[in-house]
């Protein structure tokens, strides 16, 4: 017999005794209508719509986090507030969160991340003897763009570069805005290789390694390519310049 607790919620925490594991998988039944959220210096709130494609009611509690993903929702410390924090969400329906910002100071010459979470618990069966309670958590991310960056984030990804430093390949952003990178795409001699990219933030350097960029190499044998997310949550391929 093992037991599973949660305790995400301020002040309220419960158990699930769980006897044996049901081989079927489980699936999440709340969707959210984007990926990522914009919210411009001068908007009034962002909404976000969530559905419960489910046929079950479901407790939701929602918050936003400054990237610490473990610490508890009521010891997090962010410029904005979500309404609801907490809420029962009946199965097919549908329910909107509002976001708002705090007006508390953040950089005014560049993007500053955080991240959205819906912590999805589901309805006990009090009639079941045995089962797993699986709490399910979307975790997305909430861009904060200051008034004066008024144009220039389809351009941004454009302006990486990068730099060829033994097998390491230098990844430079000297962009105002936070890029989320899928993929890094090194072709050479007809060939192409790509490592897992990540978020590159303004003014960050970052370093993957590839085997490939060896000293037999120069740069002019080789191009590079990114994949990255643009605001919509569409993957982009973009050829970036070497350094």
């Amino acid at each position: 017999m093992s037991k599973i607790k949660y305790c995400w919620f301020s002040g309220f925490c419960f158990t699930s005794i769980v006897l044996s594991f049901a081989s079927a998988p489980v699936y999440s039944a709340i969707n959210l209508n984007g990926t990522r959220y914009i919210y411009g210096q001068n908007d009034s709130e962002v909404t976000v719509q969530v559905h419960n494609v489910g046929n079950n009611p479901v407790l939701l509690q929602n918050w936003i986090d400054d990237g610490h993903m473990d610490v508890m929702p009521e010891k997090v410390h962010v410029p904005f507030f979500i309404t609801p924090p907490l809420t029962r969400l009946e199965g097919m329906h549908g329910q909107t969160l509002r976001i708002t910002y705090t007006g508390d100071a953040l950089p005014k010459d560049k993007e500053s991340v955080f991240w959205l979470n819906v912590l999805e618990i589901p309805p006990l069966d009090k009639s079941a003897k045995n089962q797993l309670n699986v709490a399910f958590r979307n975790r997305v991310k909430l861009f904060w763009r200051p008034a004066t960056l008024k144009e220039g984030v389809d351009d941004a990804p454009k302006q990486l570069t990068w730099h060829a430093n033994g097998d390491v390949l230098d990844l430079d952003n000297p962009t105002a805005y936070f890029i989320s990178l899928t993929g890094i795409k090194l072709n050479y001699d007809g060939h192409s290789t790509v490592v897992a990219g990540k978020m590159i933030a303004p003014s960050e350097i970052q370093h993957y390694s590839f085997s490939q960029l060896t000293k037999n190499k120069t740069p002019s044998d080789m191009s590079v390519e990114i994949i990255y997310i643009n605001d919509y949550g569409t993957q982009i391929v973009q050829k970036i310049d070497n350094k």
